[in-house]
């Protein structure tokens, strides 16, 4: 959830703790205006930022129903989505199981019940939430809202599947979706560290306070979108990333002056230089691009110097020669 630099996990908390209470002084049919106001609430928000807000705001580009919680589970690939569509159907026929059996939990019943409504609360709101807005043209993105916050929803839907009764079969279908998730990760995070080897080798023989731009791409289908970032570590007692949007945002511990010979002092060119759109002027310092360079391998790295007047975007793929 990013609690370092995100303060959602502390408002959750704030917020169920303070959802809890009140919900305790409602009981029966009554107790529903809860859940309901806090609905409503959120879907006065959206009706706000859809129709009348003035800043800019990007919506999810996925059906609602996609982000249950599950979600989490699909990492870097297509393949993790048919993890989480299995153990979403085994968790349902789970459920739908223990509903002939609910005269016998009457201990659990309470609880799976509280925990069901937070998560059907938390569902909607996930629902109703954009994914990435911004007040101001110079500021930065609060980005990735709802990628973050269905985390919520996923640690809701394992305390109402914690109520269940325990069944054989549930289990082992659950520990082999775990098995497979667990070997795709493996892969995959080999990958990536391939990928953070490459970058420190390379950033390894530059001058130290070489200024650096990341133009490193996932992989088309991986969740995990931000793998720049492994050029901030390598560039750590070598080079700067000159690109890195902290401190132009003016919302970390670390600020940064204009004209400022470190790292842009512009959030707006930040992103341009990420995205690969900004033009070099005479008034930047030397720069140059770290990206991949190699087709159909995302763990291989070049770097190149960018001239003034050219863009920040990772040249064609090279020539066998051209590295």
């Amino acid at each position: 959830m990013c609690i370092r630099d995100s303060p959602i996990g502390s408002l959750w908390l704030v917020a169920t703790i303070t959802y809890v209470l009140i919900r305790r002084k409602f009981h029966g049919a009554r107790g529903l205006i809860i859940p309901a106001a806090a609905i409503a609430a959120f879907a006065v928000v959206h009706w706000y930022l859809a129709n009348i807000a003035t800043f800019e705001v990007n919506w999810p580009n996925k059906a609602f129903f996609y982000f249950n919680g599950a979600d989490q589970l699909d990492v870097y690939g297509s393949r993790y989505q048919w993890i989480s569509l299995i153990s979403v159907g085994i968790f349902l026929v789970w459920l739908f199981q223990e509903c002939f059996h609910w005269k016998q939990y009457s201990a659990v019943r309470k609880p799976l019940c509280v925990t069901a409504e937070l998560y059907t609360v938390a569902f909607c709101i996930t629902a109703l939430l954009p994914e990435d807005l911004r007040l101001h043209p110079n500021s930065s993105w609060i980005g990735l809202v709802v990628y973050r916050i269905t985390l919520v929803s996923a640690i809701l839907a394992l305390a109402a599947l914690g109520n269940l009764n325990p069944r054989g079969w549930a289990t082992a279908a659950l520990t082999t979706c775990a098995a497979a998730f667990f070997l795709f990760l493996y892969q995959d995070t080999g990958e990536r560290n391939r990928l953070e080897a490459n970058v420190e080798a390379i950033t390894a023989q530059l001058p130290y306070g070489t200024r650096v731009i990341s133009n490193l791409e996932p992989a088309p289908d991986s969740r995990i979108i931000f793998i720049e970032h492994v050029v901030d570590r390598a560039c750590i007692a070598h080079c700067f990333v000159y690109s890195n949007y902290e401190p132009s945002s003016q919302q970390f511990r670390v600020h940064v002056l204009p004209g400022s010979p470190v790292v842009t002092s512009s959030a707006g060119d930040s992103q341009e230089m990420g995205s690969g759109n900004y033009v070099v002027q005479e008034s930047d310092p030397p720069l140059k691009s770290i990206y991949q360079c190699v087709p159909g391998d995302l763990t291989k790295v070049c770097i190149r110097d960018i001239p003034v007047g050219a863009t920040t975007a990772a040249p064609e793929p090279p020539d066998d020669n051209d590295q």
